[in-house]
């Protein structure tokens, strides 16, 4: 949160107030955690984890087809192009509409939306 607070306030001469404050934030704050998650070689499969329904203590079998299916996606998720991975995480992973992303990312709600579509 410090980090996202630091980027803010360098980046406050950018920020155009029509635009929802919040999104503008998040979208610092997914970049920051893109760039950290990058440098540190991790991937972030907790929450694709729990979405998919982790059972590991009742079943062994589904808990591996589940933790590839974890890291498939995970992988698919990172292969893409910047473009296309930075409207994919603002809409699943911090539930930001098209309309949010657009104004967060300075893109046309459209763009966004056909982004959004070919992640």
């Amino acid at each position: 949160m410090q980090a996202t607070s630091l980027g803010a306030l360098r980046a406050a001469a950018r920020y155009d107030g029509s635009r929802p404050l919040l999104a503008w934030l998040a979208a610092i704050l997914a970049h920051r955690a893109s760039d950290l998650r990058r440098r540190a070689g991790l991937r972030a499969t907790r929450p694709l984890e729990e979405a998919a329904g982790m059972a590991a203590d009742d079943d062994p079998t589904r808990a591996a087809a589940d933790h590839e299916l974890v890291e498939r996606v995970t992988s698919a998720i990172d292969a893409l192009a910047e473009p296309y991975r930075e409207v994919l995480v603002l809409r699943t992973a911090y539930g930001l509409t098209p309309t949010e992303i657009a104004h967060a990312l300075g893109r046309a709600p459209g763009t966004v939306r056909m982004q959004l579509a070919r992640a």
